[in-house]
This record gives structure tokens, sequence and C-alpha cells, in this order.
């Protein structure tokens, strides 16, 4: 771990030539670096908080994933993390890995346990243009997962100076068999979930809320960590698919499913924001031209109230 300089020693080097005081700038501008995969990641106690049900929104509530103690595997000492919804249950949403989640970390690099063995998850030693692979469980669908970083940048925490590792998956289409989110946080990992998932099914654990332990305390929400939001619908809730024509959308026009008395459409992003609101008319096509590729959760309203929702998927470049 680098040692902080003594406040004697930066007027001793004050004092000397040019070329001193050079090597000192350097120093500035590469400290950021020096603090890089200091923050241990998943130490005991920690704990992530994931919205959860973002499919179903008549309850959008939390997954709470927590580092409840260690094991030994094969000789290595790991962490235990462990997945529940607010209800208490275990619930990995669509991710393969779990019921538990063992992972060891060595010089930055994190591993997890599955198949017999180890695997590389994070390694937050990487910077630009620099990437890892990671190798999932059989019951994937998708063997591995390329994972680029395309630049990195600084965020303060309590006082703490985190890498931010701004990552894309080569290969994967918005909607496709697996996703993962774009940002990736020294010490606390993914912020759309702790593992990839498959977007694909219900209930879909995505979006970090917040993430808590001895050193660190992260909120990106101002309501609790541990909230749980209900809607009230207007009739039996509409969950399936159909409800938008054309699903995937490729170009800019789409439109809502005859016989639906509505006169909204709010997109959510995969992180629960609101991304937009689109007024509508009964059989007339709206307009998505303007709204970036990706998978969205559309939730449909009639006045004050919510009468279904469906995801909508824009693949359109």
């Amino acid at each position: 771990m680098k040692q902080p300089v003594p406040s004697g020693a930066i007027a001793c080097l004050a004092s000397h030539t040019r070329p001193i005081r050079v090597k000192l700038g350097l120093l500035a501008f590469l400290f950021p670096l020096f603090l890089a995969a200091q923050i241990e990641f998943a130490p005991l106690g920690a704990t992530w908080y994931f919205d959860n049900d973002i499919g179903a929104p008549w309850k959008l509530s939390y997954a709470k994933v927590e580092v409840t103690g260690i094991d030994t595997i094969q000789g290595r000492v790991c962490k235990r993390i462990e997945s529940k919804n607010h209800l208490g249950n275990i619930d990995w949403g669509c991710s393969f890995y779990g019921p538990l989640l063992h992972t060891f970390e060595k010089n930055g690099r994190v591993f997890s346990y599955h198949d017999g063995g180890f695997h590389l998850l994070y390694d937050f030693n990487a910077n630009a243009g620099e990437s890892w692979v990671i190798h999932n469980p059989p019951i994937a669908w998708v063997d591995s997962l390329v994972v680029i970083v395309d630049s990195i940048s600084f965020i303060t925490v309590n006082g703490h100076t985190l890498k931010v590792q701004h990552v894309s998956n080569p290969g994967i289409e918005p909607g496709g068999l697996l996703q993962w989110g774009s940002e990736i946080i020294e010490g606390i990992g993914n912020t759309g979930f702790i593992t990839p998932q498959y977007p694909t099914c219900d209930p879909w654990i995505f979006g970090l809320r917040c993430y808590q332990e001895d050193s660190l305390d992260l909120h990106f929400v101002s309501y609790p960590c541990d909230s749980v939001k209900h809607y009230v619908a207007t009739r039996e809730p509409i969950l399936s698919g159909g409800l938008f024509s054309p699903n995937p959308v490729s170009g800019d026009r789409v439109q809502l499913s005859e016989g639906l008395d509505a006169d909204r459409v709010i997109l959510q992003s995969t992180l629960g924001a609101a991304q937009k609101t689109i007024l509508i008319q009964p059989g007339v096509p709206f307009d998505t031209g303007d709204i970036p590729p990706g998978v969205y959760f559309a939730n449909i309203f009639k006045g004050p109230r919510w009468i279904g929702a469906d995801k909508l998927v824009i693949l359109r470049r």
C-alpha cells in the first residue's frame, strides 16, 4: 500500500532543484493510480442493495446481497455471499450464480468458485484498452463474457478514491442472452448486479441502490435502500409480450396494441430511472427515435392509473 509522504519530507523535497520538482509533479499526476486496488472486495458484513422486480411494476422491491461469512474451498479462504429478496428468500434474479457465491481476491483480481474451480470475475487493475474474460457456470446459455475497459474515472466515497472502470461487452446485443452493467467500481463491483444476468426473464435484479460496509457508504438513491414501492392497477395487470409492435424496435415508430385504453407510456431504464414519458393516442404509432438502444420497462398509464407493462427492446443504432 502506498504510504503518505511525511510533511517534513515534502518540505525537504521542495528545497531541491527542478528535476526533483518534476518528479513530484509526476507523483501528483499518478497518485490516483496508486490508490487503485486498495479497497478490499466483499469484506465481512458488506451489503449491496439492488432493484428487484422492476419487470413487475406493481411491486418495485430490492435484493439484499451480503457477505455473511468465510468458507475454505480447495485450501483458499473465500467470502460467502448470499442474495435474498425483501421477504428474506434466496433470490439471485436471472443470474446463474448461486444459491451462494464464493469469492477470493488476490492483487486486485476477484475469483469466483464454480464448476469445480475458481474463475476470474473482476480485474480492478485493468485500465483503458485492457480486458478480461469471465467464464460462466455450465448452466449459463453463454459460455463466456468478454469485458473491455473503455475508459477510467475516479470517485471519492468517505475519503476513499475509488477507480471506476467504464466497460463494454463486445458481441452482446441489447436484449441479448446475457447482460451486465457498464460501470465497475473498485472494491464494490458492477453497478448493474454483482454477476452477469439474463435480461429476458423475471424477476430481473438490476441497478445498484446502495453499498455499505465499515469504511464505505455509497447511495445512488435518495430513498431508503430497503424500500418497497407498490403500484395500483385499474384491473388485473397486463404483463405479457405483444403489447408493442414491432418489438424489438429497429426503426423509429412503435404502436401500442389495440384495445388498450391508455394515454401515455413511461419508459424506465434498467436502473429504474424514468427515461422518457410519451403521450400516445389509440391506434397511433409513437416516436422512439431519440431513445438510445437498450432494454426498457414500458409502464402504460391512463391518467393516474397504471394499466400494464411490457419490456421494450430498442435495437436501432
